[in-house]
């Protein structure tokens, strides 16, 4: 068990990871946190809305949170305590296949030290409190396989995660195009294999640690920023240094 709260905790969260998301309602400290996806924020909701001074240890607390076609209002014990302005179709850019989780992310961290007694979602002509019992599923234990691995690529891919993937492997890939160098096809294909492996086997590392899974995107990027490497190994001017250079001469 957790004694330790990290924030911002999930109360409430509709996403896929602590990446993506559509919605989360959370609390850093005394603060409640909103994020939301729309065409006017990124994947991961951001930017994030904070209200301050919401939270009091043992006393319980009402929040509504109401979007609306070109608006979010934050109420807190009925009191309107933010308003934010948003797109027409606020809603448009969500993603149908995330699910809901309560006291936690889906991915088994950012866990919530606290009780929820109630959590009702309304729409036009629907309504359900998923605090009631089997409303939701519980996990057994928090160390858990959230979702298969990602398997078809660039669905949504990020900027910094497709630089840092390929960039990352640049290093590797340039030692081994050194390597390679003047040793013909084969050595050339086993460097570009022995990248490809090693990115694999990070990927399936990652099985085993709740807050990251394997994603083809990753492994992809890591062979294509292998590959670059390899080539500029391969470069012989790039890293041929001509003897004595660096020497001075005098006559």
């Amino acid at each position: 068990s957790l004694s330790v709260q990290r924030g911002p905790a999930r109360l409430l969260t509709l996403s896929k990871n602590p990446s993506y998301r559509n919605f989360t309602l959370g609390q850093d400290g005394d603060d409640l946190i909103v994020r939301i996806r729309t065409p006017w924020h990124t994947l991961n909701g951001s930017p994030q809305y904070r209200i301050p001074d919401v939270f009091r240890a043992g006393a319980w607390v009402e929040i509504r949170v109401i979007v609306e076609p070109g608006l979010m209002r934050v109420e807190v014990e009925g009191a309107s305590r933010q308003e934010v302005s948003l797109p027409r179709a606020p809603l448009s850019d969500w993603d149908p296949s995330y699910r809901l989780a309560l006291g936690n992310e889906l991915t088994g961290n950012r866990t919530w030290l606290g009780d929820i007694r109630r959590a009702v979602v309304r729409t036009a002509g629907h309504e359900i409190d998923y605090a009631v019992p089997e409303a939701l599923t519980r996990p057994a234990r928090l160390w858990y396989f959230h979702k298969p691995p990602k398997v078809v690529p660039f669905q949504s891919p990020r900027p910094l995660d497709v630089f840092v993937n390929l960039a990352g492997f640049v290093p590797l890939g340039l030692v081994l195009g050194v390597w390679a160098r003047g040793r013909g096809w084969p050595a050339l294909c086993g460097a570009l294999a022995f990248v490809a492996v090693a990115s694999l086997a990070l990927e399936l590392l990652q099985l085993g640690i709740p807050q990251r899974y394997p994603s083809i995107d990753d492994l992809i990027l890591n062979v294509l920023g292998g590959a670059v490497g390899i080539g500029l190994g391969r470069w012989r001017r790039l890293l041929t240094f001509a003897p004595g250079a660096g020497r001075s001469r005098a006559e």
